[in-house]
């Protein structure tokens, strides 16, 4: 009876269940557990190599023993001891693996660049040092956010990682592999995720309409180079040309005003002490007056064919804007990466 009892609770909770054991040196030590079974008094634990060698075994009253061991692949299994000593039930063996925990390394990276326009992408890349427990992060540069990230292991040093690049903000992220023990290595700006075409294109539109404002800049930013020198140069003729002859009318307006001032004087002592001595002067101010008065004239007319010229330059300007704005606007997505691929 007592030895069905002992065959069943040995099926139902075995010993250790931990398949992996972690450890952080060559050969350290760790304690090995396993359920305690109030019939038995004794127990003995044997640990062999993958090469079937006997290197441990140990008979204990506890139901847990502090083993030295080094990094390998290893089976172990526990005996039941009578009152006599002797064996009379083993467990099964069960194989388990000794690791070392290393800081981990990225040896290779597949992809680096991905885009907002994919909703699930696999990378494959190559970790020194991976263990069952290593755990891999993205980090957003920009945020700092962490994020894990689930993978599949392909073999003892290559891991395929799941990425969700539509769900991801645009942005560079560091790469973080990590061990137990705070065991881990950053790569920075490992991944760059990309803006989907969709918000490339939003963000064109909004380039143009932000430098709408200058003419010629919109034209220079959809290639059409020679346009946009004509246009910026045109619109910046026509400033130079306002500039100048509003600069000139200033300047003959107060030309004007001193003419006159003189003339008013002159005029004034003139009438009050009559004399033919006041006559040519008078006479000249007069005549200065009238130059004046149509030089200015002429300067303040070329004035507003200036300001007249600029609106219409910069009228055309944002007439064509607008037309190759639509135009992009309704562009499908391939017409616009081939257009702007550049």
């Amino acid at each position: 009876m007592l030895r069905k009892t002992l065959i069943l609770l040995l099926f139902f909770i075995g010993i250790d269940e931990a398949q992996t054991q972690e450890i952080e040196e060559k050969k350290v030590k760790y304690t090995e557990k396993w359920t305690k079974i109030p019939e038995i008094k004794k127990y003995k634990l044997e640990i062999r190599d993958k090469n079937d060698i006997l290197i441990y075994e140990i008979e204990t009253e506890k139901n847990e023993v502090e083993i030295e061991i080094s990094p390998g692949e290893y089976k172990k299994r526990l005996g039941l001891l009578n009152s006599f000593g002797k064996i009379i039930l083993w467990t099964d063996w069960k194989n388990f693996t000794i690791i070392e925990i290393i800081e981990p390394k990225l040896i290779y990276i597949e992809k680096r660049n991905f885009t907002r326009d994919s909703k699930e992408e696999k990378n494959l890349i190559t970790i020194e040092g991976l263990t069952p427990k290593t755990k891999i992060y993205i980090q957003n540069v920009k945020s700092g956010k962490i994020k894990e990230i689930p993978y599949n292991q392909i073999d003892t040093n290559r891991v395929e990682i799941m990425l969700e690049p539509a769900k991801l903000p645009a942005g560079y992220y560091n790469l973080i592999i990590e061990n137990s023990r705070n065991k881990k290595q950053k790569t920075e700006n490992a991944i760059f995720n990309d803006f989907s075409i969709k918000e490339k294109k939003e963000q064109k539109l909004l380039s143009l309409r932000l430098k709408s404002v200058i003419p010629g800049l919109p034209q220079y930013e959809i290639q059409e180079k020679n346009k946009s020198l004509i246009i910026l140069s045109s619109f910046l003729a026509a400033v130079l040309y306002t500039g100048y002859h509003y600069s000139k009318t200033l300047q003959t307006y107060k030309q004007y005003q001193q003419i006159l001032k003189n003339y008013n004087i002159t005029n004034a002592v003139g009438i009050v002490n009559p004399s033919s001595l006041y006559f040519y002067p008078l006479q000249y101010y007069r005549i200065s007056l009238s130059q004046t008065i149509n030089t200015y004239n002429y300067y303040k007319n070329q004035t507003y064919i200036g300001i007249a010229l600029g609106l219409a330059v910069y009228s055309f300007h944002y007439y064509d804007f607008f037309k190759s704005y639509q135009k992009i606007k309704s562009q499908n997505h391939i017409a616009f990466v081939i257009q702007f691929s550049y």
